[in-house]
């Protein structure tokens, strides 16, 4: 005959298993592991300084930006930010609006100009960059300053979305 310990404690086993795989299936397991192997989680674009209180133009922009994007969950709006979860490994996306202008932004600056269907196109500054994580940009050729996290899996389609929303 079995030991009953012996079979309560392969049930709790086996519902540890369970679980951890239940997280990996839904990228909980991944995201996790990203944030411990980093030594700083947070994206740059979340030290950059804010002008004040929340502009009515980023409030419009906030809450036009879309819903989702590839590869990312539902739009969550806080404050002067949007941010919209991974549902795989790396970062989420985060949407700043009434940064202050950049330091490092001179009349020399390399700007990379990005264009909605049909649209003259916005100017973005690469602020900063993480090896594997993605890139801070910040919009510096309208008001108020708006920056940007892309995570590396995120591709160009969102930024372009978000330019387009800005020329507007």
């Amino acid at each position: 005959t079995r030991d009953p310990a012996y079979a309560a404690a392969a049930l709790r086993i086996w519902d540890a298993l369970e679980r951890r795989f239940a997280d990996r299936r839904n990228g909980e397991w991944f995201k996790q592991l990203d944030a411990a192997m980093r030594p700083d989680p947070v994206t740059p674009i979340e030290s950059y300084d804010s002008v004040g209180p929340v502009a009515a133009e980023c409030t419009r922009l906030l809450t036009e930006a879309p819903d989702t994007f590839e590869g990312f969950g539902t739009k969550e709006v806080s404050g002067d930010r949007a941010t919209w979860p991974s549902t795989g490994p790396g970062d989420d996306m985060t949407l700043r609006c009434g940064v202050t202008r950049p330091a490092e932004l001179s009349p020399t600056s390399n700007l990379q100009e990005i264009h909605a269907a049909g649209q003259a196109g916005v100017q973005w500054f690469i602020t900063d960059t993480v090896d594997g994580s993605g890139q801070a940009y910040v919009c510096v050729d309208h008001r108020p300053y708006v920056a940007m996290w892309i995570p590396t899996n995120a591709g160009n389609g969102p930024i372009t979305d978000i330019s387009g929303l800005i020329d507007r």
